[in-house]
C-alpha cells in the first residue's frame, strides 16, 4: 500500500478574512488521460499516482515552485473514499 504525504491547507494573510474554507493545491487532467473520474463523484475521495518527469524549479523569496510533465498515470485502487472516511 502506498503512503501519502498529507497536504496541509494554505492559509494566506491577505485573504485569510475572505477565506471560506482552506485552500489545497490543485490541478486538472483532461478526462482523455483519466477515463476513470467520468465515474466518480464530486466530494469522494481518490487514490492516483503519476509518473512525473521535472522540468522546472523555480524559487524566489516571495514564491518557490516546482513544475512537472505527467508521463503516466495509475488508479491506484478502485474503493472511493468519502469526505467523512478517516484516510
Amino acid at each position: 500500500m502506498a503512503i501519502f504525504k498529507k497536504i496541509k491547507p494554505e492559509t494566506h494573510k491577505a485573504m485569510e478574512a475572505k477565506m471560506d474554507k482552506p485552500h489545497f493545491p490543485s490541478f486538472s487532467i483532461s478526462l482523455k488521460h483519466l477515463p476513470e473520474a467520468e465515474n466518480w463523484k464530486v466530494g469522494d475521495r481518490y487514490k492516483i499516482a503519476f509518473d512525473l518527469e521535472m522540468t522546472g524549479l523555480n524559487i524566489s523569496d516571495n514564491f518557490s515552485n516546482v513544475e512537472f510533465d505527467i508521463k503516466g498515470i495509475k488508479v491506484l485502487n478502485k474503493k472511493l473514499f468519502n469526505k467523512r472516511s478517516l484516510i
